[in-house]
């Protein structure tokens, strides 16, 4: 019984068709599978779609090219001619160096403040506490 089983007929095929040949089997695998027994699940950014001129960003069974500067297009394949004009108000809030700068100008300013109030506050009360009592007396 066991050997009238051809190749096929136990199944190596894990994402596709089998069809027998002379000596084996050949797997005819589903879209998205590769390997010997189509076991293998196509990655899309496994070819290098974005041409090496951006990101590549799978999403479920696609990709998105998040292309470097000067590059533009699906698969990041034109060259920019134009480059666009983004003010500097509006940069600032998108580019990690302004909002860097920011935070530190922040932090700096509240160390500041915090310093002047522990170095001066005390002086004052003293002085605040000395009149109070020169007035009650």
């Amino acid at each position: 019984l066991f050997c009238a089983l051809t190749m096929c007929e136990l199944e190596p095929c894990v994402f596709g068709q089998c069809t027998l040949t002379a000596v084996s089997f050949r797997c005819h695998c589903q879209t998205g599978y590769t390997g010997g027994t189509c076991e293998q699940k196509q990655r899309p950014c496994e070819g290098n779609p974005c041409e090496g001129r951006g990101e590549c960003i799978e999403r479920a069974d696609t990709y998105h090219c998040r292309c470097h500067a000067w590059w533009e297009g699906a698969r990041c394949e034109r060259r920019m001619m134009h480059i666009p004009y983004t003010p500097l108000s509006e940069r600032m809030l998108h580019e990690p160096f302004w909002l860097g700068l920011i935070t530190v100008t922040i932090v700096l300013a509240v160390i500041g403040l915090v310093w002047c109030a522990r170095r001066h506050f005390p002086e004052k009360l003293e002085k605040l506490l000395a009149e109070e009592s020169d007035r009650n007396r």
